[in-house]
């Protein structure tokens, strides 16, 4: 929407300050071959979202949206699941690290979430996500017991937990973002 066509040319700018984060946008950019659409919207708030994947017949990822919050340029998600994005809570002293360089790395987090389903195969990421509801069904009828064998089956056939594929799915995120922040704050003092 117009109303936050501003916020988000300062969010692509800051990124596109950086080598890795102009590298990152032209690998989308110029590639004719997969569409990224990328809005900005209210639902997400602070934070982002990176879905609406698409395949070709092939399996091959042609298409993402990445969903940007209108206030992506605050707040600090937890340092557990988001140790790189909250990192830039301990330097938030006026002056040191900007709203847009914040904003630009929760940014360059979801291009990570992009870069690794491209690089996974299509029938297991579907595969995960259309069994991860059911994992946890069966998780919260059967009192939380993890050692329940339909759960052991489920983790063995998806490749993990749906915590496990969660946090590894974030961590992708996360690292392309630390690839980000390190090129933008390897001049600073501290």
């Amino acid at each position: 929407p117009v109303k936050f066509l501003q916020n988000y040319q300062k969010w692509k700018s800051e990124l596109m300050a950086t080598e890795v984060g102009k590298s990152q946008w032209e690998s989308y950019a110029n590639n004719k071959n997969f569409i990224l659409k990328i809005t900005v919207a209210k639902k997400e708030n602070q934070g982002a979202g990176t879905g609406e994947y698409l395949w070709n017949e092939t399996g091959e990822l042609v298409g993402a949206t990445i969903a940007l919050g209108w206030k992506l340029d605050k707040g600090f998600p937890s340092p557990v699941y988001f140790p790189v994005m909250n990192s830039i809570s301990s330097f938030n002293v006026p002056g040191e690290i900007s709203n847009e360089t914040l904003a630009a790395t929760k940014f360059m987090h979801e291009f990570g979430h992009v870069n690794m389903t491209k690089n996974t195969n299509q029938i297991t990421f579907q595969m995960q996500n259309s069994l991860i509801p059911d994992y946890n069904k069966i998780l919260l009828t059967n009192g939380y017991n993890t050692k329940d064998q339909r759960l052991v089956d489920l983790a063995s056939k998806m490749g993990g937990t749906p915590v496990q594929i969660w946090e590894n799915r974030e961590y992708w995120g996360e690292a392309t973002a630390m690839n980000f922040l390190l090129e933008k704050v390897k001049t600073t003092d501290y």
